[in-house]
Formats: structure tokens, sequence, C-alpha cells
């Protein structure tokens, strides 16, 4: 039996198969553990750690380990859920002074790029978005898959000028210190 195939029905073929091989692997939706997750800071100055975490945020994750640059992570952070413990500094912190919560109500975070370091360790290139300031950064992240359950972790060093986080006599370090230490431990679930 000989087969025919036009020139139409070869060129769909190809066009066809081209179109399947471009399209990357599909990231998988995961829904954060809000109960099980923590965002915290830590800050120094004069000898002295000062501590800190965000009560609340959100996340928006797709991720599938087979192809990390297809994820697509976006956490969201309301600045006036900021607390160190104490309703006089967390008062002063939500102001003009550090996160001018009023002004710039959410912080948010977004990957740009997801890089393989090997095992379940990645790079993790993002912005994050603060008091209207964009800065880009890259850090080490680890992410470990059970099933349906996924955790992710890592810390990242900020310099807290770069978003204007410090006005007036804290525009210095002579308080305190420029580097902030942002630190994640994130549980995630996915129904597929």
């Amino acid at each position: 039996m000989k087969l025919t195939f036009g020139y139409s029905t070869i060129l769909a073929a190809l066009m066809t198969a081209s179109i399947s091989f471009a399209q990357p692997t599909a990231a998988k939706p995961w829904a954060l553990v809000a109960e099980e997750s923590t965002l915290t800071f830590t800050a120094t100055g004069q000898g002295r750690e000062w501590k800190g975490r965000f009560q609340e945020f959100s996340a928006d994750i797709d991720f599938d380990p087979a192809a990390p640059d297809a994820a697509a992570i976006e956490i969201n952070i309301p600045l006036a859920s900021a607390t160190m413990g104490s309703a006089d500094v967390d008062g002063e912190l939500k102001g003009e002074t550090w996160f001018h919560a009023d002004a710039f109500p959410t912080a948010t975070f977004t990957k740009t790029k997801l890089t393989s370091a090997g095992g379940n360790d990645y790079t993790l290139e993002a912005e994050l978005t603060l008091r209207g300031e964009t800065v880009p950064v890259t850090f080490p992240v680890t992410i470990s898959i059970d099933g349906k359950s996924a955790q992710a972790s890592g810390e990242v060093i900020l310099n807290r000028t770069s978003y204007g986080v410090g006005q007036g006599q804290f525009e210095s370090d002579s308080t305190i210190d420029f580097e902030v230490t942002v630190r994640f431990e994130i549980s995630a679930t996915h129904g597929g």
C-alpha cells in the first residue's frame, strides 16, 4: 500500500510538532499552608539583634521541579502585619520612618528566574518591591517535595536603605545596621 502526503499535510504536521515542542512543561499550582509558614526578619544595631515577623502573607506558586524556570512565584506581604512583639515598636515600624504602611500597604516579591543547583537546591532571582522601590535580589533556596506537600526555605540579606526603610536619623547605620536578614519557611500543598 502506498501513502501519499501533500505539501500542506506535511507542513501542518510540522507546525503541530513545533508548537507542542515549544510549550514548556506545565507548572503545578501550590496552595500556601499559612499556619505552617513563617516570614521573619532580623536587624542588628549597637550590639543587639532586633527580630520581627510578618503575621500575614499570601503566595501564588506554580512550580514543577522538572521545569524550574517555568515556575511563577509571587508573594504579597501586608506591611501592617509586621510585629516585633511590642505595641510601641510595632506602631513605629508601620509608620513613615520604617515601612510607611499607610502609603505602601503591601510589599511584593516576584520571581524572575529559578535555576536548579542540584537536588533540592535552587538559585532564585526575583524582584522585591517595598515602599515603592523595586530592587532585584538573588539567593539560594531549598525546595523539598513529598507527594502533595512541599517545603521551601531560604534567607536573603537586604540593604534596607535600597527601599527607603529607615528615614531621618535612621538613614545612617549608627543605630540600626543597613543589612537586614529575611528568612522564610513555606509549606504548601497541591491537589494535582
